[in-house]
């Protein structure tokens, strides 16, 4: 028997990105995995997190590494290296770095808001010297001891791997992101084709919200580990913000109308606030919503169409 599972989950194993996916994981060391690969063949009733769940049972007491299938993997001795960081780190969950095809930096982990939402951390708070992080996505997740944790079933298709983070650092272990394994993660690709991801991945947000705004307000950011992270706790979670407002476009008009105009006047980062402005004029028309979201985020694409257009047309 070998001593890790490495298991990758895929909707559907004819896809080109989880034949990459696969193809580019062999051919990194992997002499001690046992690979399994959970095709779910598009079933509509297929639960990512009671998957997980049953994969955790079957590793029993080996580790167990997920992988989703578009997740591309490179460096040849990943798995050696992650387990290392475990020992290294006393780290019951191991993560790394996500980038996209381009190099740029994805994520490097989850944070969690002492009122229990989350966003992905692109990069680690100043002052922070160690690899700790609140949370990780399961995109590539490594569990040293599979029986001491459960995936919650009560969560849809999101947030089960920050659920399953906050459960370690609940009983005294830790979580550790890598800097030394780099991966290139094509976030998104599935959810694209997916109807309703928003609306699923909000309600999977307030779940583990009412789940863990407790432990997250008292107890999280008394770990000596993450103390780095206790100032940016207490701020706004700008994001969780801007993902309710948008939420809200078709649901209501005119609650989405006040959320957005609230967050165009306050919010401090320029990307989030200018896309505020798209959304305004998608909703109520205004030039003046165009420009303002090109002053603070010129890369919209979008707004740069609609606004030549509109030029164009006067």
């Amino acid at each position: 028997m070998k001593e890790v599972v490495v298991a990758v989950c895929t909707p559907d194993l004819s896809r080109k990105v989880a034949a990459n996916c696969i193809e580019r994981l062999k051919a990194t060391d992997l002499s001690l995995a046992e690979l399994l690969v959970c095709d779910n063949c598009a079933d509509s009733d297929f639960s990512h997190p009671q998957t997980m769940k049953n994969l955790l049972a079957y590793a029993g007491s080996r580790p167990i590494v997920f992988i989703d299938d578009d997740v591309y993997v490179d460096e040849p001795d990943w798995l050696s290296i992650m387990l290392e960081g475990a020992r290294r780190y006393n780290a019951a969950i191991v993560g790394c770095v996500h980038t996209f095809e381009s190099g740029e930096v994805n994520h490097v982990g989850a944070m969690i808001y002492r009122d229990g939402t989350t966003r992905m951390l692109r990069e680690l708070p100043p002052d922070c010297s160690t690899p700790y992080v609140p949370a990780l996505s399961s995109a590539l997740m490594l569990i040293m001891e599979p029986l001491r944790y459960g995936f919650d079933t009560g969560f849809e298709k999101y947030h089960h791997d920050t659920d399953i983070c906050l459960q370690a650092w609940r009983q005294g272990s830790s979580v550790v992101c890598l800097p030394d394994v780099v991966i290139i993660h094509i976030q998104g690709n599935y959810a694209s084709e997916v109807i309703d991801v928003r609306e699923a991945f909000a309600k999977d947000a307030t779940y583990l919200m009412r789940k863990w705004n407790d432990f997250a307000a008292s107890g999280l950011f008394e770990r000596e580990a993450l103390k780095p992270f206790a100032t940016m706790a207490s701020e706004t979670n700008w994001e969780h913000r801007y993902a309710k407002a948008t939420l809200q476009i078709n649901r209501s008009t005119g609650n989405a109308i006040e959320a957005l105009t609230s967050l165009a006047a306050e919010c401090p980062i320029n990307w989030l606030a200018g896309s505020a402005h798209y959304h305004l004029f998608r909703l109520k028309g205004g030039t003046q919503h165009l420009e303002k979201c090109l002053e603070l985020y010129p890369e919209h694409n979008q707004a740069k169409v609609l606004l030549n257009k509109l030029k164009g047309e006067l």
